[in-house]
C-alpha cells in the first residue's frame, strides 16, 4: 500500500509505504526534510491518506515543473521523463531534490495528481 503524508505547517507532501506513525518514528532519527518538518511543526500537523488501487487509477501522479513565481512550465508522467526532457542522463538528483526542498535545475518541482 502507498501512503501520502501531508504537513499542514509546511504544505509539503511526502510519500511512503509505512503508516504515518511508523514513518514519523523513523524520521525522528533526523537528516530528512520530513524530520525537519516533524521537529518544527509537530506530529499533530501531519495527516495521512491511503490511495486504494481504484483511486490510484483515477488520480494519476504527475511531476510538475514550475517557475519560481509558481507558474506551471510543464508536467511529466515520471521523474525519469522530466530528467530526459532537461537532457539529463539520470533522474537521481531530481528525485532526491523533490523529496528535499523541491528545487532543482532552476525550477521548483512537485508531485501532483490529475
Amino acid at each position: 500500500m502507498r501512503y501520502t503524508y501531508h504537513c499542514e505547517g509546511s504544505g509539503r507532501r511526502y510519500h511512503g509505504m509505512l503508516r504515518l506513525r511508523r514513518e514519523l518514528d523513523r524520521a525522528k532519527s533526523g537528516g530528512s526534510q520530513l524530520s525537519g518538518d516533524l521537529e518544527k511543526y509537530g506530529a499533530e500537523s501531519f495527516s495521512e491518506t491511503l490511495y486504494s488501487p481504484d483511486e490510484a487509477r483515477e488520480k494519476r501522479e504527475v511531476v510538475i515543473q514550475m517557475r519560481e513565481d509558481g507558474a506551471v512550465v510543464a508536467t511529466f508522467d515520471s521523474v525519469e521523463d522530466a530528467a530526459k526532457a532537461l537532457g539529463k542522463k539520470s533522474s537521481k538528483y531530481l528525485a532526491k531534490e523533490m523529496v528535499g526542498d523541491g528545487r532543482a535545475y532552476g525550477f521548483t518541482w512537485k508531485v501532483g495528481h490529475v
